[in-house]
């Protein structure tokens, strides 16, 4: 039976007040959509409180996603009213819209995700930056494979600042120039910072300049090993200052210890401590960590691998050496001569070595404190005060502070930090 031209004019009309209802959702959704992704580029990875801005912007894409579903519903819900009324008792399913909405928000959630992503890794942390935080200052270095509950799940690159009372007070490096992606061991000389960075793509050092006022440290350039160092400059980790214009740098991969005149950027092979390891898979690591020189001039190396502490000191013909299980991070205390070190030993701990008992270092060290904390079992970059031993711990990713007269652990700075942090260093400036 034909329709009636009436009928027929109202069942247009329907249909075309149904496609203008849904596009008129789809442009409030969209306008939301673009605002949460708007917000989230603008905050970049942890700016100004990262972690409330972030939630904001996932609430909009979020309710974006909500106003999609439900417009297509209620499309499809009408559409199917008039089809039910002409078609007898056919009906569309909403198994495909569904499906499809879903790979939608699916791609909507990554897509605000990767847009704050810098290549440079995260610019800032995704923690709240206290604004007023004053001098003195922790820089704290990451290893670079962040935790993917956070938002710098691509590793969290440069150098950053803590303070003693627990804030975090941003970025102390330009990240942008710099492009630090795997810092390990820092040291400062003459005002000047100067960083480890193990990325095997370009083992190096990076040289930052002194202070100017409370911004970040201007990135200066780097030092790179020329001819047959390569090899042994490779995954560059441990520090250290010798009080000169010198600098001694461990490797990890390269196995070696080498010295970099500051001024000239000239280095040699200090001293060959375990043959370079040529690295051919992901799962493989050179044995040597930290590095420390002490007042008579001795370098003190951390052989994890073969779970020995290497002196090598001036006038030595040869290395001695201290047994202690896969040490990590040297510390050196120059005031009471004490020696810190961190090992896997045991539940993990930081042990003490004094070196006014062994002088001469022509055997082992003398062991005479250690501090443990459960569940905490790879502490890493260490500094000490007048009371107070300072650590960083990768299992728990947690910044710790110790009582130097009990040993008993006192106070975490940071809890579940996002990434896992290697060095430290204390620093009374104001940037």
């Amino acid at each position: 039976m034909p329709m009636n031209p009436k009928a027929w004019k109202a069942e247009i009309k329907f249909f075309m007040a149904n496609e203008r209802t849904l596009m008129s959702w789809l442009r409030v959704a969209t306008t939301i959509g673009i605002g949460g992704l708007v917000s989230s580029m603008a905050s970049g990875t942890g700016g100004k409180s990262a972690t409330f801005t972030h939630g904001w912007s996932g609430a909009l894409i979020a309710l974006a996603a909500v106003i999609i579903v439900y417009a297509y519903s209620m499309h499809n819900f009408r559409t199917s009213q008039v089809r039910a009324r002409h078609m007898g008792s056919f009906h569309e399913p909403l198994a495909p819209a569904a499906i499809a909405i879903a790979i939608a928000c699916v791609l909507a959630f990554n897509m605000q995700y990767l847009l704050r992503q810098p290549a440079v890794g995260c610019l800032e942390l995704p923690l709240v930056v206290y604004r007023n935080a004053t001098p003195p200052f922790f820089y704290v270095s990451f290893h670079g494979t962040a935790h993917l509950r956070h938002d710098c799940s691509a590793g969290i690159g440069g150098i950053h600042r803590f303070t003693p009372e627990g804030h975090y007070a941003g970025m102390a490096t330009n990240q942008l120039e710099a492009q630090m992606l795997h810092p390990r061991g820092m040291v400062r000389h003459d005002g000047m910072l100067f960083v480890a960075d193990s990325w095997l793509g370009d083992s190096s050092v990076a040289a930052f300049g002194p202070c100017v006022g409370a911004s970040s440290r201007q990135y200066l350039g780097r030092i790179r090993p020329t001819g047959n160092l390569s090899l042994v400059f490779s995954h560059p980790y441990g520090l250290a200052n010798s009080g000169d214009n010198w600098l001694f740098l461990s490797t990890q991969n390269g196995g070696a210890v080498i010295a970099i005149d500051i001024h000239t950027s000239r280095m040699y092979i200090d001293h060959v401590v375990v043959p370079p390891t040529v690295i051919v898979s992901d799962d493989q690591s050179g044995p040597l960590r930290g590095l420390a020189v002490d007042n008579a001039g001795c370098k003190h190396v951390a052989d994890k691998r073969d779970n020995k502490l290497i002196h090598i000191c001036p006038g030595q013909e040869r290395m001695t050496k201290t047994k202690i299980y896969k040490p990590i991070a040297l510390f050196y205390e120059p005031k009471r001569d004490l020696l810190f070190v961190s090992s896997l030993r045991g539940v993990g701990e930081v042990v003490v070595f004094d070196l006014k008992e062994n002088a001469s270092l022509k055997g082992s060290l003398t062991e005479v404190q250690s501090f443990t904390y459960e569940g905490h079992n790879h502490f890493t970059g260490m500094h000490v005060s007048e009371t107070s031993l300072f650590v960083l711990e990768q299992k728990r990713r947690a910044f710790m502070r110790f009582s130097l007269a009990t040993g008993a652990m006192e106070s975490f700075l940071f809890k579940d930090l996002p990434d896992m942090p290697e060095g430290l260093l204390y620093v009374e400036e104001a940037c």
